[in-house]
């Protein structure tokens, strides 16, 4: 499947039983493999996040009272606190890794490149810090995050809106993904038929933001001092002198790029060859937008994390377009996704999630073998 074709397609697509059963299971090794060798904090680094837990409809401070969908979800488990937020992240990171991989394939990806990019996600640094902060409400951000992308591809308009809404209710950074969903659904020249499932997929996002950010303030009544004109002021003076003294090399700092899989982008550049227009428009209005959030927070290392939806299908593309080109033997590509992998910080985790996914794709490439009959 072409870049093109998954983009124009329409209707949800029919996927192999080896692709779901590749995904579900690669997903549970690697998570179960975190799960095991991450140890949790030992306290809650946004107490906020564990409060609204507590009691999810009290206003709390900017920016955490307006994240309320993942600390509403371990409100309503009947377990305590603590346990309630790493079951929802666990679940949630589990979730991410099996809709990662159709992602993937949507991109024309084959299953075995498929199943390490879900590799390389779960080896990331940004998934060792959510395993170990489980409070923090970026897993169902991620999982929002690829469900909207998976639906762009499809044009599933449905699963677009509840994933903006879904993703807006839990943070605020999903009302960035309006204009990505622009570009990939409204045809130029406009027409105003083919503009109204655009608005249609954004409008319940919209209206919730709205509310929260107007509306509950003061049935909450704390008055429209809850507005945040003075907190945003406050960062944007901060990022700018932050761009003054060290200018936009801040984007190239070495520990920021390690969290966005930093040895691999190259590959992603090599990805771009072959892609229709509009998926090159979707993937640069995505990077764009994620990088503009980072002018106005505080821990950019996890935002630019969110870039991932585009940037891993593009590595799997251009390790596909490396292996097809030089006619490596599939298993050499791997080899060389682990050694620039396990020159990284977090060289344990490359290599226990590497052995565990190896073994699983040659159990599953064996089993499709003795599937197939015999030539004579």
């Amino acid at each position: 499947m072409s870049g093109n074709d998954s983009t124009n397609a329409q209707g949800l697509p029919a996927f192999r039983r080896s692709d779901v059963l590749l995904a579900l299971g690669l997903a549970a090794i690697c998570t179960a493999v975190l799960w095991m060798l991450v140890p949790p904090a030992d306290r809650c680094s946004v107490s906020a996040y564990r409060e609204m837990a507590f009691s999810p409809l009290t206003l709390r401070a900017y920016p955490y009272g307006r994240r309320l969908l993942t600390p509403f979800l371990v409100f309503l488990l009947p377990f305590d606190i603590d346990t309630g937020f790493r079951i929802v992240t666990t679940s949630a990171l589990y979730l991410c890794g099996a809709a990662l991989f159709f992602l993937l394939r949507s991109w024309g990806v084959s299953q075995r490149l498929s199943g390490i990019g879900l590799i390389l996600f779960y080896s990331s640094q940004t998934l060792e810090f959510c395993f170990a902060n489980y409070w923090f409400v970026d897993p169902l951000a991620f999982l929002a995050y690829i469900l909207f992308f998976f639906g762009l591809r499809y044009r599933l308009n449905a699963l677009v809106c509840a994933s903006l809404l879904l993703g807006t209710l839990n943070r605020e950074q999903g009302l960035f993904l309006i204009p990505v969903a622009a570009v990939a659904l409204v045809d130029f020249p406009f027409r105003i038929r083919r503009l109204l499932p655009f608005v249609a997929c954004i409008a319940p996002a919209v209206i919730a933001a709205l509310l929260i950010e107007f509306c509950w303030p003061r049935i909450a009544d704390v008055g429209i001092g809850y507005t945040h004109s003075a907190v945003m002021a406050d960062n944007i003076r901060e990022t700018l002198r932050l761009y003054q003294e060290r200018g936009f090399a801040i984007l190239l700092d070495q520990e920021i790029l390690r969290w966005l899989f930093a040895q691999l982008l190259p590959w992603a550049v090599l990805g771009i060859t072959g892609l229709g227009r509009r998926d090159l428009s979707i993937a640069a209005t995505h990077v764009v937008l994620v990088l503009l959030p980072m002018t106005v927070a505080v821990d950019v290392h996890r935002l630019v994390f969110y870039a991932f939806p585009v940037v891993l299908p593009l590595v799997c593309r251009g390790l596909q377009f490396f292996e097809d080109r030089l006619s490596f033997s599939r298993y050499w590509i791997s080899v060389v996704v682990a050694v620039l992998y396990l020159r990284s910080p977090l060289a344990l985790w490359p290599l226990v999630l590497s052995i565990s996914a190896l073994l699983w794709i040659l159990i599953c490439e064996w089993k499709t073998d003795q599937e197939k009959p015999s030539v004579k």
